[in-house]
């Protein structure tokens, strides 16, 4: 059975700021669900996400870590 958590009780479980979990929340880069106006968060999701170093869901650290290094540089300036 999950365990929905909402912004709130996501940051003290993880102990980090509020601020920034809403952020990566609407960066689509911390696994969440909006219901309404409101975050939820399924703690197994968080916990599977924390544990693949914050990456999201079904993508490997692995392959983050490529993705990030492989990004070509902005060169628009």
């Amino acid at each position: 059975m999950a365990i929905w958590l909402d912004l709130d009780q996501l940051g003290e479980y993880l102990r980090v700021p509020k601020s920034t979990l809403y952020r990566l929340a609407q960066q689509g880069r911390l696994p969440g669900h909006k219901v309404g106006r409101a975050w939820r968060f399924d703690q197994n999701e968080v916990d599977e996400w924390i544990k693949t170093g914050g990456t999201k869901p079904g993508v490997s650290v692995h392959e983050a870590s490529n993705r990030a290094t492989t990004q070509k540089p902005d060169t628009s300036s």
